[in-house]
């Protein structure tokens, strides 16, 4: 009796600290690891976002531009302003 009694109480010690200290450092390494990923896309997102909108104020400008020159020469009462 007094045999299993004690392989009972070894099976249920718990955690030892080499353990807990394996454990500490590889979630330390996996939240570190996570951390970095979410900067890394976090600054790929910034910039993505940055060309975006330099890309639709180049289209703006562009448009702005194409109906400005369409629109030259354009007399509103109807007389041509063609040079004979």
């Amino acid at each position: 009796m007094n045999q299993k009694l004690r392989l009972n109480m070894m099976k249920n010690n718990g955690f030892t600290l080499v353990e807990l200290m394996v454990a500490l450092v590889i979630s330390s390494i996996v939240t570190a690891l996570v951390y970095s990923f979410f900067i890394v896309q976090n600054h790929a997102y910034s910039v993505e976002d940055n060309v975006l909108e330099m890309e639709q104020n180049s289209r703006t400008a562009i448009n702005m531009m194409r109906r400005e020159i369409r629109m030259a020469g354009y007399n509103a009462q109807g007389d041509a302003l063609i040079n004979n």
